[in-house]
């Protein structure tokens, strides 16, 4: 949908699934959509803060903690300006990727950039100048597995 408030939403909560399924890049993708429709539509506000907060947590699977401490950060600023407070798991990821980061860890970003500062600062300006954004790809279909495949297969 078009809409400018269930649209992001969407987004977010497919992110969510996506890091739940180990579908990291996917997850940042989704992310970066919902952010494009918040930043275009409308001022920041929960939803961006939500957007940004699964977006860290893409970026800290994937291991680029810089990216991840960029988006927590802007999540954290974000819940501030609305008199709210970073949630106790966000904070967790944060203190990790900066532990992780302190200690050499993470992507190695031959440019010293990370998706962040590639992705989400260009969504950020983009996106308030309503500039398109062809820069982020789509999902691929999901993959169909018959209901007898299914059934013999094994859960871990």
């Amino acid at each position: 949908p078009d809409d400018p408030v269930l649209t992001p939403q969407l987004h977010v909560g497919r992110a969510h699934a996506l890091n739940g399924q180990e579908r990291f890049e996917s997850a940042k993708n989704d992310a970066l959509m919902a952010l494009k429709h918040i930043l275009r539509d409308r001022e920041e506000d929960a939803s961006a803060a939500e957007a940004y907060s699964v977006l860290g947590k893409s970026l800290y699977y994937t291991k680029d903690y810089h990216g991840s401490i960029e988006a927590l950060e802007e999540c954290e600023r974000i819940w501030k300006e609305h008199g709210r407070i970073l949630s106790v798991f966000d904070e967790a990821y944060l203190d990790q990727s900066r532990e992780a980061l302190d200690a050499g860890l993470g992507v190695d970003h031959a440019d010293d950039r990370s998706v962040m500062s590639n992705g989400v600062k260009s969504v950020v300006s983009w996106a308030k100048e309503g500039k398109s954004l062809s820069n982020i790809p789509k999902l691929k279909p999901p993959r169909f597995v018959s209901r007898e495949k299914a059934l013999r297969t094994v859960p871990n």
